[in-house]
């Protein structure tokens, strides 16, 4: 839908920071919490994502 509105660049850069937490996720909670800890990193990505493109698609809406 971001795409469709003419905010492909602003999608990707949430994909980009949303990958570098998933990525440091794995980097520090693996160890400690094994598949746990990468299960809680997946959904904060995840959950960030989604609020960030609810975020745009608001702010879009105005």
């Amino acid at each position: 839908m971001l795409n469709g509105l003419d905010l492909a660049g602003k999608t990707f850069l949430i994909n980009l920071f949303t990958l570098a937490v998933r990525i440091c996720g794995v980097l520090f909670l693996i160890p400690q919490f094994g598949i746990l800890g990468y299960l809680w990193a997946l959904l904060a990505s995840q959950l960030l994502t989604f609020g960030c493109c609810m975020f745009l698609l608001i702010k879009q809406g105005r």
